[in-house]
């Protein structure tokens, strides 16, 4: 599948018509959201609740545990961090190997890493690529994680109502702040030539690009991107084809990867907070042979298996006694830092792919069209609360008993006789 929602697609068509497959891998959010929909396992002496909580990170808990059940085994844990050039760093930030640790502080580093010109694209070197989500790669998870650490509450309790738009809180300087509003304002930024720290736009990577601002890091001409644990065998594989082409890109050498920044500073306040995607594995309702299904996920979560999973595919795995081991990997070792404090962002009943697609044309709007923020993020509150009040109103009809009167069955008996 080309993506999580073509595999979320077709999964739940085949399962409507009884069919599918006995395993599904899939990322732990959607899980959450279609909880009914999996054959969970009852907490046993050997595969228990609690032996799940004291080997899997917390995230895994909170995804795929409930009191006395186990939905499914989570195998890997990843959330973006910031990737950067070494060389760029050593060059342009005096006294510094890596990046700032704080969202305002970076927006300083990329001052001093940003170099304009007269080219077509205005940029000789782009501190960092950030200020659009057409040509940049995870504009809204980047996002997600400065609202999640701003504290931002997205749904009430309940989930029949959004309150991520009016979410809120008094800043540092004593006055009240809209989280949302400062968020896209932060991202604009940097895609807006009235602030110093403007360091991309529309020009430096076509939106059609296969691998938008990877690729313009590939080459050198940008200082910092965000990525996944993953990303970085595809940004070396983007590099390795700039070579044979011969054009110019970095060594993978120069690679090196930072914690995500946030919104206080770890050196002062140590609650570090990312929002961490829990690959898991669950059986489907649907699924043939559901004993069979969960003896192969109790396999695949031994210690030998999921190191194997690690070793594989470059995420930090799910068992808090080998991320000890994947700390002191080249590369890998913050992603295994943060995969213990990593945890879930779950908006229940909303997509998370049409979230995304709003928040998107917003950030654009605002950098291209100057719109007014408070009103844009308002009409998308608006519309969101329209969404889940339909929701509401189905679940509320499927709830209503029949006005059919019941007769009966002496009566049906009766007549059928008659």
């Amino acid at each position: 599948f080309k993506d999580e929602d073509t595999l979320h697609e077709f999964l739940l068509s085949r399962m409507a018509e009884d069919k599918g497959p006995d395993l599904v891998f899939t990322g732990g959010e959607w899980i959450a959201q279609n909880r009914h929909k999996f054959i969970s396992m009852g907490s046993s002496e050997s595969f228990s609740v609690d032996y799940f909580k004291e080997t899997f990170v917390k995230a895994a808990s909170e995804i795929l545990t409930t009191d006395s059940t186990i939905l499914g085994v989570p195998l890997g844990i990843d959330s973006l961090a910031l990737i950067f050039n070494d060389e760029h760093i050593a060059d342009r930030l005096p006294g510094k190997n890596v990046p700032s640790r704080t969202w305002e502080k970076l927006r300083e580093d990329v001052v001093h890493l940003t170099k304009a010109d007269n080219s077509f694209d205005r940029f000789a070197s782009s501190g960092i690529a950030l200020g659009r989500s057409d040509n940049v790669f995870y504009a809204y998870e980047i996002a997600e994680n400065m609202l999640v650490q701003m504290g931002t509450v997205f749904l009430a309790k309940d989930a029949r109502s959004a309150k991520f738009h009016k979410s809120s809180g008094i800043s540092s300087s004593g006055r009240q702040e809209n989280y949302l509003g400062k968020t896209i304002q932060y991202f604009a930024s940097f895609g807006n030539a009235k602030f110093k720290n403007q360091s991309w736009n529309d020009l430096l990577v076509s939106k059609d690009s296969e691998f938008k601002n990877f690729e313009s890091f590939a080459k050198g001409e940008t200082s910092m991107v965000f990525g996944y644990a993953r990303d970085r065998d595809k940004i070396i594989e983007i590099a390795r084809t700039l070579r044979k082409q011969g054009r110019k890109a970095i060594s993978s050498d120069v690679i090196r990867v930072a914690y995500l920044p946030q919104i206080n500073d770890p050196e002062t306040n140590p609650n570090m907070r990312v929002v961490g995607k829990v690959y898991s594995m669950v059986v489907p309702i649907t699924a043939k042979y559901p004993k069979l299904s969960w003896n192969f996920l109790k396999f695949a979560v031994k210690k030998d298996n999921i190191k194997s999973f690690g070793d594989e595919t470059g995420i930090p795995v799910s068992r808090v006694d080998l991320l000890v081991e994947q700390e002191n990997v080249p590369y890998v070792g913050i992603y295994a830092r943060q995969a213990k404090f990593a945890r879930p962002n779950v908006l229940p009943i909303i997509k998370k792919q049409d979230f995304k697609k709003t928040f998107n044309e917003i950030l654009n709007n605002v950098v291209d069209k100057n719109i007014n923020i408070s009103r844009a993020t308002n009409k998308w509150g608006q519309l969101v609360n329209i969404e889940l009040s339909e929701y509401w109103k189905r679940e509320k009809a499927l709830e209503r008993p029949s006005n059919k009167k019941k007769v009966p069955a002496e009566k049906k008996i009766e007549d059928k006789k008659k």
